[in-house]
């Protein structure tokens, strides 16, 4: 199973958002070693995201590719880009690289990629001595719905730093490449579609999104050799959906009782039992309703609101088949109730957690938990224990809104690639 899932991590630390939403400065990827090169990338592209989320708008993409083809439309900015020589143009195969002398350097083209996932790898060529020479940090996409081996998806973003042109030649179709002057660049791409400052500038962005196409280049002030260029091109593709119902939800099996502890998945909604995690259509045949019924593709989460009654709550729906398929036809792997949210559903945990729960009790709770629980007081205000079983599969959070003096929240999760039944 790949580690690197999107899917089985739930929380929503994608690195494909990193790679093109930020608008923010600072080094990204070193080129002397492939593993520093890609933790990194991967650092300076989060903080890119956490100063300036949402600066770039993303276009509303039409569907633009064949379920699982490469055969897709031209972006709309120019992707081709000349390498060691070679010339190529997002998306390509990562064989097209490995055919010309580029050697993966994780050696895992043969793990999966979620139905629509998209993971940074690196790839290398040795030098006249046989070690490694240069390095290229690139981005491979399933847009397929269904997953993938790496070797079966596209390379749809690459990465490319000043200081390893004196290793290998990089340059975009038009000639640019890492740390040409702003002044040239604009010149020759024209005004940037985004900038931070257009009379000093630390980056330029040219095209709206990585969807339609786009192309970074940014300065490093303080170390230029790690001024880079970042080309982008991931289409959308229209995916289709299987109405099947996956054979592995037949093999649920409702609780008898609620356990006693968090570790046993259990818990009561509405008077019903349940056990973490249950197909989707448990909670509709109690008079559920999804309100929103997007498809999820393979090996993938989706999180949604619930209502019954004019009560709410929230759940992950998690789809374990690798095909992309209904709501309807998931698993629920997590619930979430927000006391915040203006209802109070009829959740109860093992223990008898319930968002009626008074702090005393919620303290004697965790404290007597076979679940380890960690706290921490938020800047909110609130209390927050994280508690997680001795395997991780299992895991609760609760929050405690201490100036309300009331339970804020109860989340509830199971985390495991694997379906448990």
């Amino acid at each position: 199973m790949n580690h690197r899932r999107v899917w089985s991590l739930i929380t929503a630390c994608i690195l494909s958002a990193a790679l093109i939403t930020g608008c923010g400065g600072g080094s990204a990827a070193s080129t002397s070693e492939p593993k520093e090169a890609a933790e990194e990338t991967a650092a300076a592209e989060e903080n890119t995201v956490a100063e300036n989320a949402g600066e770039v708008e993303a276009p509303n993409s039409a569907a633009a590719a064949a379920t699982g083809g490469f055969d897709v439309p031209a972006p709309a900015i120019d992707c081709s880009f000349e390498l060691d020589g070679k010339k190529y143009t997002l998306p390509l195969k990562p064989q097209d690289l490995i055919a010309d002398g580029w050697i993966d350097y994780y050696e895992d083209l043969g793990n999966e990629l979620s139905g629509t996932e998209d993971t940074q790898g690196v790839f290398y060529k040795n030098d006249k001595d046989g070690k490694i020479g240069p390095t290229v940090n690139v981005w491979f996409y399933n847009n397929t719905g269904s997953v993938k081996k790496g070797s079966e998806c596209m390379i749809s973003g690459i990465y490319f730093e000043q200081g390893t042109l004196e290793k290998c030649s990089f340059s975009l179709g038009n000639g640019l490449k890492p740390g040409d002057d702003p002044a040239a660049v604009s010149e020759l791409m024209g005004t940037p579609y985004y900038t931070n400052d257009e009379s000093n500038p630390d980056y330029f962005y040219y095209g709206e999104a990585r969807e339609t196409g786009q192309i970074r280049f940014d300065w490093n002030k303080d170390n230029p050799s790690k001024s880079y260029i970042m080309i982008a091109y991931f289409p959308v593709a229209e995916i289709a959906t299987s109405e099947e119902v996956p054979e592995y939800l037949s093999r649920y099996k409702a609780p008898a009782a609620m356990g006693e502890d968090f570790d046993s998945g259990t818990f009561s909604l509405g008077g019903t039992l349940y056990q973490l995690p249950c197909p989707v259509s448990e909670l509709l045949s109690q008079g559920w309703t999804l309100e929103d019924t997007t498809p999820v593709p393979g090996h993938n989460t989706n999180y949604v609101k619930i209502t019954k009654d004019g009560v709410s709550l929230y759940v992950t729906l998690a789809n374990y088949a690798e095909y992309q398929t209904l709501a309807v036809n998931c698993a629920v792997i997590c619930v979430d109730a927000l006391y915040s949210d203006g209802s109070n559903p009829d959740l109860e945990l093992p223990k008898g957690v319930t968002l009626d729960l008074d702090r005393s009790a919620l303290d004697s709770i965790t404290e007597s938990s076979s679940m380890t629980f960690d706290y921490s007081e938020l800047s909110d205000g609130n209390t927050y224990y994280m508690g997680n079983s001795t395997d991780y599969t299992r895991e609760c959070v609760l929050q405690y809104s201490n100036s309300e003096d009331h339970m804020y929240e109860i989340k509830y999760r199971f985390n495991s690639e694997e379906w448990p039944w």
